[in-house]
């Protein structure tokens, strides 16, 4: 009977086993196909399920009326590949933290003897122990808290770079209208060209006037075919540029984004530099991840602190020795003799030290980049209202050369040269506006806050 028991204990220890490896997970498979993918990518355009559900979630018409630059900056927070990755690396911390959380599975193990003389009708001693750890709380609680600052710092990346792309996609729209504009400048010139050259031509078979103008006009022709050439091409590389920023092919885009025929509206007034500097200190996701770097450094000081107090171990046991339960229970604790704790709890205070400096260098690096960007957007201003100006006396010249032409008291080539006057003007405001943009662009990156906001001239 006896026997029978232990063998019985034996067994259901052996179940207990087994029922605690029900719950494993089991390997699958999941290969990258690098032509499959590739498919996929080339295939993808700005209509798939997942651009639609960020615009809804975001409280956006679906679809938006327009592919407009903040439309195209939602399509790529869904499908940029590199906030793909950030994604990826927020939920890898998300699963540290779950891992941080779990306990020490205890340990189980058995043994047999056998005797060669036998006791009570026997001639084995069978039996099992757990080993339990009993972790300190203060040292779970802080490889969580370790676990939990890396995680706000992967969301803190992501929200980094969601900032870096919006300014990238914002930069490639904005070119390409410019660009746009730019070739449309140089159509018209090269078509008052093309009619001057026509003029002089008729006039020169007429003997009115000789070759040297017409081989100059001739020249100048083919200078602005060259140009248009060149124009174009940068039109298209602007295309194939969005594109990349994007996330799709520039077939997909050119397939629902159409570039609007008017012109931007203003650029709104600069806020002052102060109040755009609280706000950054406040919400800079680059200010925000540091502090969460900070954070991370500062719970691994902390876990390592807590590293040195040792974890109490109870095994208790059971023996069927020929006849006799034997009942038995140890404890240890791990002697913090041989490890150098001194070591790794002054190397995580350097790295706290190390992080701490860190953060002051970036804080001045992004206050000096926002006076910067402020003082260049400043300029910016200046600048093409001197070219506006310039614009204004370039079509008052040819309103009165038109007149003049009207009245008969000067030639039509001396209007046509007035128009190519003004639309050189014309095309020198558009560089100067598309400057002023670029530079309120680059004031909100280096500031994060969208100048359009009412709360950027605000106090914060």
């Amino acid at each position: 009977m006896t026997t029978l028991r232990g063998r019985s204990s034996f067994l259901l220890g052996c179940l207990l086993l087994a029922l605690s490896g029900c719950g494993l997970e089991h390997y699958r498979e999941a290969p990258l196909e690098p032509v499959r993918s590739a498919d996929e990518y080339l295939s993808r355009g700005l209509d798939v399920p997942v651009v639609r559900d960020l615009f809804l979630k975001e409280g956006h018409d679906w679809p938006p009326a327009r592919w407009d630059g903040e439309a195209l900056v939602l399509a790529a927070r869904a499908l940029n590949p590199s906030l793909v990755v950030a994604r990826a690396e927020v939920a890898v911390a998300e699963a540290e933290v779950v891992r941080a959380g779990a306990g020490i599975d205890p340990s189980a193990g058995g043994q047999a003897e056998h005797h060669s003389l036998r006791q009570e009708g026997s001639f084995w001693s069978l039996g099992g122990f757990l080993e339990l750890v009993f972790e300190r709380p203060a040292k779970r609680q802080a490889r969580i808290a370790h676990a939990r600052a890396a995680l706000e710092g992967q969301r803190m990346a992501l929200q980094e770079a969601q900032w870096r792309i919006r300014g990238e996609v914002l930069d490639a729209w904005e070119l390409l209208r410019h660009r746009q504009r730019m070739n449309r400048i140089v159509h018209r010139r090269l078509e008052l060209l093309e009619r001057m050259k026509a003029l002089l031509e008729r006039r020169y078979e007429l003997g009115e006037s000789g070759g040297f103008e017409l081989d100059t006009l001739r020249l100048e022709l083919l200078r602005a075919r060259i140009e248009l050439r060149r124009s174009e091409s940068e039109l298209h590389a602007g295309w194939r540029e969005l594109a990349r920023r994007v996330g799709v092919t520039e077939e997909k885009l050119h397939a629902v984004v159409q570039l609007p025929d008017a012109a931007p509206p203003p650029a709104a007034g600069l806020p002052d530099p102060g109040l755009l500097q609280r706000r950054m200190l406040h919400q800079h996701a680059s200010i925000l991840r540091a502090l969460q770097d900070y954070a991370v450094v500062d719970a691994g000081l902390r876990l390592a602190v807590e590293e040195q107090y040792p974890d109490l171990k109870l095994s208790p046991g059971y023996l069927f020795d020929q006849g006799d339960n034997v009942w038995s229970l140890t404890g240890a604790l791990t002697l913090p003799l041989l490890r150098n704790h001194t070591g790794a709890i002054e190397k995580a205070r350097r790295e706290r030290e190390r992080e701490a400096a860190r953060f002051r260098a970036l804080q001045a690096e992004l206050i000096a980049r926002l006076r910067a960007a402020h003082g260049a957007a400043r300029d910016t201003d200046d600048a093409l209202e001197e070219a506006r100006l310039l614009l204004q006396a370039a079509h008052r010249r040819e309103q009165r050369m038109r007149r003049n032409y009207e009245l008969g008291e000067s030639d039509v080539l001396d209007w046509l040269r007035s128009r190519l006057q003004t639309l050189e003007a014309e095309a020198a405001v558009e560089r100067m506006a598309h400057e002023q943009r670029s530079g309120r662009l680059g004031l909100e990156q280096a500031s994060q806050v969208r100048l359009g906001e009412p709360a950027a001239g605000g106090d914060e």
